[in-house]
């Protein structure tokens, strides 16, 4: 697993370097680990009048101050990481290194210190999910989960984007941790799509209680049936939980707090049972609502 973590020296970054610090199972066998921190460049004229040498010589002093501590926190846990820095745009910079050095999942805080040559804020991240496909995990407050093996919560609502967020977890399940639990959810509309047609064709909607729960079980049925068979052919047990709700984002931060989640797995954006969604306005719901670390996953 080759591991991505920006850094910018913010307590939000200083938390995804102790979350991955965490890992134990990380340590054998090593991962790649690079940790990467972007300096902003000088404005052009300031930049031609001190000369390259000088702006070079400033850039590596200054990421040296975000990358020393940062490679210190990861060697203290007894791993192995690689830095570097890069002078550009942080959005753009970390999603090209990703893409460059084939990262397997990107660690970083989606909010840090304003300052003016290291920023790393949440407009970074959506930067980094708009520029590249690479799986990232989002450490959305100061402090984060150490446990060795983790709560995970996986959102599935059937779209190819949420299978994409199951693959992740099983081919990945070592990351979080020899002993990790998993959960799984689908938030099933209050009102069954059947229920709204037939208001829409102003038919008679004579459904009872019974019916409207049985049109509900039968919508999470479809969709946890391919994930139940692919956990059965992993060796992975899951409890499952139905969320009925009309708002995905307020029902699965509700759910992941209500479950002490460590890390809440979904993709980045899928369907519901009348109309495409974009995922990632549901996962804006869910950090509207929890500072869960969310892990954002879309198909290769």
């Amino acid at each position: 697993m080759r591991l991505l973590v920006p850094v910018d020296g913010s307590p939000c970054s200083d938390a995804a370097l102790r979350f991955v610090a965490a890992r134990s199972t990380l340590r054998d066998p090593h991962p790649q680990i690079d940790v990467l921190n972007v300096q902003y460049p000088l404005p052009p004229r300031p930049g031609r009048v001190l000369g390259a040498d000088f702006v070079r010589a400033w850039h590596e002093s200054e990421s040296g101050k975000v990358l020393k501590p940062a490679v210190g926190i990861l060697k203290a846990a007894h791993l192995e990481p690689a830095w570097f820095y890069r002078v550009g745009l942080p959005g753009p910079e970390i999603a090209q290194w990703s893409k460059e050095h084939a990262v397997d999942l990107i660690v970083m805080g989606s909010r840090g210190r304003t300052g003016r040559m290291n920023v790393l804020l949440g407009s970074v991240a959506q930067a980094v999910l708009a520029e590249c496909r690479t799986p990232v995990l989002l450490i959305r407050r100061d402090t984060a989960p150490r446990r060795g093996s983790l709560r995970v919560g996986l959102a599935l609502d059937g779209s190819e984007h949420s299978r994409a967020a199951l693959d992740f977890t099983i081919a990945q399940q070592a990351f979080f941790g020899p002993r990790f639990t998993l959960r799984v959810a689908h938030v099933v509309d209050e009102v069954p799509i059947q229920v709204k047609t037939a208001l829409a064709n102003l038919a008679s909607t004579g459904f009872t209680h019974e019916e409207v729960r049985a049109l509900r079980q039968a919508a999470f049925d479809r969709v946890m049936a391919p994930a139940r068979e692919a956990l059965g052919r992993a060796g992975l047990g899951a409890d499952e939980e139905m969320l009925v709700s009309s708002n995905p984002g307020e029902a699965l931060a509700a759910w992941a707090r209500r479950a002490k989640l460590d890390v809440l797995v979904m993709g980045s954006h899928g369907a519901s049972a009348l109309k495409v969604v974009v995922l990632g306005s549901v996962a804006a719901g869910v950090g509207a609502r929890c500072n869960t670390p969310l892990l954002l996953v879309r198909p290769a």
